[in-house]
């Protein structure tokens, strides 16, 4: 970041990115702890002022750093034409909206996960903070709104994780004393007083501290990885009871755990098939464990690899062949531009690292989720970069989009993006970032895509006690023509689900029937099916004005 009226000093004090926001936060009130801040910190080459007048830079860097988070505005839709969006460096991705962490709550951004309401169909994003987390309603993400907040369990922290399972949040901290924090996410949706400070639903007190978070969704585990026990592994956490989760063991032969992705094992390995699986990122290896039996869990493999820095984290192909791991230091250490290693698992006891691919820039990686063939990648300063993977088999590993949430500079440092969240239906790509806010994204992808048209809706009576509502979607492509066999998906307010395929003019229409004594009931549109093509829901449209494009309102015809 750039700060044209800072000294020279204080400029090059803004590389102390750990201690700079480490700063800004206690100068707001607040007090941390994270083992980064020292020991650890050194150790991963993560710079830490030491002296007296490092110390009163990054302060003054840290009181900068505030002034021109503030200075940030929200911005709505602006299409990526000739590599700029608003402003940001970007190819095949359009701004959506952004929303200023001022917005926000405030304090510095860290990491993000999303959940759709499967009583609304309503998007959210769910993205962490020095001093807690901020859930904002996406679901039309033309219009982010801010439903409230859920503050830390003890004090802030740079470092914050959270993952979503069975509609509860589940959030870890590296603040001392944090455990883990329970939230019933169906609060959101009703709550009518935004921004809500929301209280946590439920606590876990096993462990202290927790660098990372995990929760295998078909099992119904989580699994807190480099927490103050354990001795820094996996502390394995039952959610049968989300209110009361408990501890089921932990696996600590291999020390601290990073960051790590639990499967139930359905990949090429016959001797592992059904059993499940941890890959961990392990600082300098791909640990991998079968946490089958919680009590006794086994490690089949430890792997180091060639030019490793901070093995940092990683995630599987969906055929479970590759995992696609980011190294955090390597580019740090003069390993060039960013360096993603693909290792081939296909046999659980043997992995090895297949090929590295280099990236378009030197920006240190950070997180990465695969979905639909593609690699979302938060690569900090370069902010999302798009990669495929469906030639992995190949050694061919090809950027396809990105969107840069650091215009400043792409170099090899700690700010800018931190995590992704690519597994909504509607196609758009939530960023967190630590120095700005939550960035909302569409990726039309290289199929094309479609999107809402029209809608519009009509009813009548039918018999003496009830009348039917009908919703009338059109869809249309990226060039605005109707497009027919298109599935539509809705959502009545009512709770029914129904789809509807598009004739020739790109219509189609559902029904439901309701009591008199109901005076309207409105549709959402939730999902487009289309070939190849995606679901462009930032593109949505409504030319006659009646509706918004993704929800509309059937009134009761008149008695």
């Amino acid at each position: 970041m750039s700060y044209p009226h800072a000294t020279s000093s204080v400029r090059r004090a803004l590389v102390l990115i750990g201690a700079t926001a480490l700063l800004a936060t206690s100068l707001a009130g607040a007090a941390l702890g994270h083992p980064d801040h020292d020991d650890r910190a050194r150790r991963k080459g993560v710079p830490v002022p030491e002296t007296q007048a490092e110390i009163q830079l990054a302060a003054v860097a840290a009181l900068e750093r505030l002034e021109h988070q503030r200075s940030l505005e929200a911005i709505g839709y602006t299409a990526c034409r000739a590599g700029l969006a608003a402003g940001y460096p970007c190819d095949g991705v359009d701004l959506v909206s952004f929303v200023p962490l001022s917005t926000l709550g405030g304090g510095e951004g860290n990491d993000l996960w999303g959940w759709t309401d499967p009583d609304t169909g309503r998007d959210f994003a769910i993205m962490g903070r020095t001093t807690g987390i901020t859930f904002v309603d996406i679901t039309n993400p033309l219009e982010p709104e801010v439903v409230g907040t859920l503050p830390s369990h003890s004090v802030s922290s740079l470092w914050r994780d959270l993952k979503v399972y069975d509609s509860y949040a589940y959030i870890v901290s590296e603040a001392g004393g944090s455990g883990l924090q329970v939230f019933d996410l169906r609060q959101l949706a009703p709550e009518k007083n935004r921004p809500h400070v929301f209280e946590e639903t439920a606590w876990l007190g096993a462990f202290s501290t927790t660098h990372n978070l995990m929760i295998n969704e078909d099992t119904g585990f989580a699994y807190a990885a480099g927490t103050n026990n354990c001795a820094g592994g996996l502390h394995m956490v039952n959610l049968a009871n989300p209110v009361a989760p408990v501890s089921a063991g932990c696996f600590s032969a291999d020390g601290y755990t990073h960051d790590v992705q639990c499967v139930v094992y359905s990949g090429p390995d016959t001797d592992h098939q059904g059993s499940e699986i941890c890959f961990a990122s392990n600082e300098d290896t791909l640990t991998i464990v079968d946490v089958s039996n919680k009590a006794d869990p086994q490690q089949l493999s430890r792997t180091g690899y060639v030019g490793s820095g901070y093995a940092h984290q990683g995630w599987l192909t969906d055929d479970q062949v590759y995992f696609v791991a980011d190294d955090e230091l390597d580019e740090l250490s003069g390993a060039g531009n960013t360096r993603t290693f693909v290792w081939d698992v296909s046999d659980l006891d043997r992995p090895s690292v297949d090929f590295t691919h280099s990236g378009a820039t030197p920006a240190i990686d950070h997180n990465q989720y695969i979905h639909n063939g593609r690699s979302y990648q938060a690569n900090y300063k370069a902010g999302l970069r798009i990669l495929s993977v469906d030639r992995l088999h190949l050694g061919v590993m090809k950027e396809v989009a990105y969107f840069d949430t650091h215009p400043e500079s792409n170099s090899a440092s700690f700010d800018g993006a931190w995590s992704i969240y690519p597994f909504y239906n509607s196609n758009i790509v939530a960023i967190s970032t630590i120095d700005r806010g939550l960035f909302v994204v569409g990726y039309e992808g290289e199929a094309g895509s479609v999107h809402v048209g029209d809608l519009d809706s009509a009813s009548r009576a039918k018999g003496t006690e009830k009348w039917k509502a009908v919703g009338k979607v059109e869809v249309h492509d990226s060039s605005g023509d109707p497009v027919e066999g298109a599935t539509v998906t809705v959502r009545w307010s009512s709770g029914n689900v129904k789809s509807c395929v598009t004739g020739p003019l790109g219509r189609c229409k559902t029904k439901i029937v309701r009591y008199n004594r109901k005076a309207k009931v409105a549709f959402r549109v939730l999902d487009i099916e289309s070939g190849g093509a995606s679901y462009a829901s930032w593109l949505n449209e409504d030319p006659d004005g009646d509706s918004d494009g993704f929800r509309k309102t059937v009134k009761r015809p008149t008695l």
